[in-house]
């Protein structure tokens, strides 16, 4: 029943994405808890046009193994093969305490509103878990023209982690116990992984000088923190954002933030 669940959703997605093929992609989700159910799903998703592959940062803590582990290389296989990107959204982990009610008061000052803010601002960060794992436990050097794009995640603590994962990496000697690691941590993030902002502006542009051809521009709509102005947020309209955040960048790098490099992840001509 579940992975029916899961068939009828993607299937849905296509139907919705056709009112405008040339605006909307379908990413598909998975009954990641079956491999060999989630390849053929993948293959069957490729066929009906989605461009992406749905999967959570921290599977173990919805009781399935690490990411790193190759329980999913299946998985990885075969998206590498059809050129599907994988996405991480954030929430794809159980690892902050999210859990039934964390929103509201239960107890003590923070408030529900609080409490929303705390979780929103560690869930971007959150996804550095999964990059973490996909790197230091081998899978992009397992499977070397695999995309992974961490959604809705920011990126301004990306230099900050790859810098220190690059420094712990000579410190800790890991090429001594995996030789076969032939990149350090921030070129593996160059080669194929991929982060998205949308409201950041003191941190971005030393993000997109060191990793110009990895940031992409998203809206977020429609979230709740998403680029969508109204009453009760500070939002801006996306090209007021773009006025404001990118204005000291070059043309080029502008491009590529908010077009190239999303047009060649998903293969948008």
């Amino acid at each position: 029943l579940k992975q029916a669940c899961v068939r009828a959703y993607n299937d849905f997605l296509i139907e919705w994405a056709s009112t405008s093929p040339d605006r909307l992609l379908a990413v598909c989700a998975l009954p990641f808890w079956d491999v060999a159910e989630s390849v053929v799903e993948v293959m069957r998703c490729s066929e009906l046009g989605h461009r992406s592959v749905l999967f959570p940062s921290q599977p173990q803590d919805f009781g399935q193994p690490d990411l790193s582990s190759s329980h999913w290389d299946p998985i990885w296989e075969c998206a590498q093969s059809l050129n599907l990107p994988i996405s991480f959204h954030i929430g794809g982990q159980a690892a902050l305490g999210v859990k039934e009610g964390e929103f509201s008061p239960r107890g003590g000052s923070m408030g529900r509103k609080a409490k929303f803010a705390r979780y929103s601002a560690l869930a971007f960060i959150g996804n550095s878990l999964g990059i973490s794992e996909l790197i230091c436990g081998g899978v992009c050097h397992r499977f070397p023209t695999l995309k992974f794009v961490s959604v809705e995640s920011g990126v301004g603590w990306i230099p900050s982690l790859l810098e220190a994962l690059d420094w712990q990496w000579h410190n800790a000697g890991v090429v001594s116990e995996h030789p076969e690691y032939e990149l350090l941590p921030s070129e593996y993030f160059r080669r194929q992984i991929f982060a998205c902002f949308w409201f950041e502006k003191e941190v971005l542009a030393r993000a997109a000088e060191l990793y110009p051809d990895n940031l992409m521009y998203e809206t977020d709509f429609p979230h709740p923190t998403s680029m969508s102005p109204g009453p009760a947020t500070i939002a801006v309209r996306p090209s007021d954002y773009a006025q404001q955040a990118l204005t000291d960048l070059s043309d080029e790098v502008i491009g590529k933030l908010l077009h190239d490099t999303a047009a060649r992840v998903y293969r948008v001509t």
